[in-house]
């Protein structure tokens, strides 16, 4: 079955590298901050810097799809000394534009795989090993670009991004949500 389903796949992707036109690549490079929103991850963490980077396929429609990584670099825990777990995603995405002479607007939603990158810490004279664990998460969002110059763009983007079951253990699991303002630069080669 296994066989059959990557045979599939294998063939899916031979027939769309014949249309893939790499003209059609913008990529991007993002850096703001990751602030937590509600429930314990709120309560208990706070803001974070955040970089990320993508490359996005204009598919010649007012959608396009893409593909980032991104970074924010430890949330610091607000009680235990030396805890800052930072949050590494990698998610696949879809945008929606609008246009208006010189400025694009969007709409974006992603899904994709979250990890908790947490360094080892001390709380209470016990000893915690970091370690990374991975997460499925998604976010949306809005933003807006400005043409500085043919095919590089400055612009704001607006997003909301959802870990579930994040941080903590067994039923205690806590997932988290972070809004992530943040400016991004694009280039089109």
């Amino acid at each position: 079955m296994r066989a059959i389903a990557l045979s599939v796949l294998l063939l899916g992707l031979a027939g769309t590298a014949s249309a893939f036109d790499a003209s059609r690549l913008d990529y991007s490079i993002m850096a703001g901050y990751a602030k937590p929103v509600g429930g314990n991850w709120a309560k208990d963490y706070r803001s974070s810097p955040f970089f990320g980077a993508g490359v996005e396929y204009n598919t010649g429609t007012e959608f396009r799809w893409g593909l980032e990584v991104g970074y924010n670099t430890g949330h610091e825990h607000k009680v235990v000394t030396k805890y800052d777990p930072g949050m590494l995603f990698i998610a696949p995405y879809l945008k929606e534009y609008r246009f208006y002479d010189s400025w694009e607007y969007y709409a974006q939603i992603g899904v994709g795989l979250y990890h908790r990158v947490s360094p080892e810490y001390t709380d209470a004279g016990v000893t915690y090993e970091g370690g990374l664990s991975g997460k499925l998460g998604a976010n949306g969002g809005l933003g807006f670009s400005y043409y500085l110059a043919e095919g590089f763009k400055v612009g704001i983007d607006l997003r909301v991004h959802h870990a579930i079951e994040f941080l903590g253990i067994g039923p205690e699991m806590a997932s988290a949500t972070n809004f992530t303002p943040s400016l991004t630069l694009s280039k089109k080669f």
